[in-house]
């Protein structure tokens, strides 16, 4: 049991290598960038339907803080989905009993679907707020190329973070069948 909790801590520590950077993004979009900033610039010119918006005679700074509350809720939404499944994955895989090196089969087959199934969770998150009738107003003024865009980077971030996580929290317990760990220097 005690290497449950081991795991689960170098689990907690591969989030935030990569992790911090979510929490300060989420801290940004909450309080809401300044309408100079180039976060603000960059959704009014690559996320926003620009002509869409002055068809109704807004300007993007009056419907900022809508868009990036949107933003925020589908990120901690995601993190948290994120850390879910990176302790339980960290904590689960140690029943596998995958002690020797010729069963690196069985942990890759189990982790490919849970994996499979985190990404899809990841996927309908981004499709709850993204999509044209979220209870969002500035989803319906999204291009389809800033939703592709939004949706690509949170799924390649939060992946990555998962996998670090995964990856840190369970090398140590699992060399021998984790794909990697034995690259990893040292005792980690």
């Amino acid at each position: 049991m005690i290497n449950v909790f081991r795991s689960i801590f170098y689990s907690l520590i591969g989030l935030t290598l990569i992790g911090w950077v979510s929490v300060l993004l989420i801290s940004v979009m909450w309080v809401g960038p300044g309408p100079d900033s180039a976060l603000t610039q960059y959704f009014a010119n690559s996320i926003i339907v620009s002509e869409r918006l002055e068809a109704l005679g807004f300007e993007f700074y009056e419907i900022s803080n809508n868009t990036f509350e949107m933003v925020a809720h589908m990120l901690t939404a995601m993190l948290s989905a994120t850390i879910l499944f990176s302790i339980v994955w960290s904590a689960g895989s140690h029943y596998l009993n995958i002690d020797a090196p010729g069963k690196a089969k069985i942990y890759f087959i189990h982790w490919i679907i849970f994996t499979g199934i985190f990404v899809a969770i990841l996927f309908i998150i981004s499709y709850f707020f993204l999509r044209q009738a979220s209870p969002y107003d500035a989803a319906d003024l999204m291009k389809t190329s800033g939703r592709s865009i939004l949706v690509l980077l949170s799924l390649i971030y939060f992946f990555l973070m998962y996998y670090l996580s995964v990856l840190v929290g369970t090398a140590r317990f699992a060399r021998s069948s984790v794909l990697f760990a034995n690259k990893l220097p040292g005792n980690l």
